[in-house]
């Protein structure tokens, strides 16, 4: 019954309720570039790129439980470049390039109660977050709805060399890469509680009388 309480008011009498995730984001790609002539035969470059992107948990500006199953988003990718031409000849041409790039990807959930807030003896790892699920009702967080980081990074060198000698043409080349990624994960943390109607034979029959499939 606690939990019920903060559900949003019917519509009408046969308890009916209709509601919808909103939207609120920010976005914006900066790009930046520079060339450099060293002189006839040596070139180089550098390019930088970043995308942000930044969602609104729909819950932080509905105020309705419902909403809780859909997290925000704080996404920054960030991309460096540069590169180096360099030609030995009418002939030969070398072409170095090194790129470092990293992605940092966080979902951003606004707490809606925590188990000790409706009266569950559940231990709360996470402040705030209980997970619901009734078969054929109603579903309050989730597993994607709980705080996530994935932080990933990669950076890759690059040579290539090639030679034209008369008809033919030849190549050589090797590149290295190293990644690094860091992730933290929530998922099953709240402790997600499943209720089917396996006592009753009705789901929000058994939601009403406490009783749960599954925790």
């Amino acid at each position: 019954m606690n939990i019920a309480k903060r559900l949003p008011a019917a519509v009408d009498q046969c308890g009916r309720t209709s509601w919808g995730n909103p939207v609120a984001s920010d976005e914006y790609f900066p790009i930046g570039k520079i060339d450099y002539q060293m002189d006839s035969t040596h070139s180089m470059f550098g390019r930088y790129m970043v995308a942000s992107f930044k969602q609104t948990p729909p819950l932080a500006i509905s105020k309705n439980v419902l909403s809780s199953g859909v997290p925000g988003a704080d996404d920054l990718l960030q991309s460096l470049t540069y590169g180096d031409t360099y030609l030995f000849g009418p002939n030969m041409i070398n072409s170095f390039r090194a790129t470092w790039n990293r992605t940092a990807n966080r979902k951003v959930v606004q707490p809606w109660f925590g188990p000790s807030d409706v009266g569950l003896n559940i231990y709360e790892y996470l402040p705030g977050l209980t997970s619901v699920s009734v078969t054929g009702g109603f579903a309050i967080g989730g597993l994607v709805a709980t705080p996530a980081n994935f932080r990933t990074t990669v950076i890759t060198l690059s040579d290539d060399f090639s030679v034209v000698k008369s008809k033919h043409q030849m190549a050589f080349g090797g590149s290295v890469m190293g990644f690094e990624s860091n992730s933290a994960g929530n998922a099953f943390a709240p402790g997600p509680i499943t209720i089917t109607g396996l006592v009753t034979g009705l789901p929000l029959a058994d939601f009403v009388a406490g009783r749960s499939t599954n925790l």
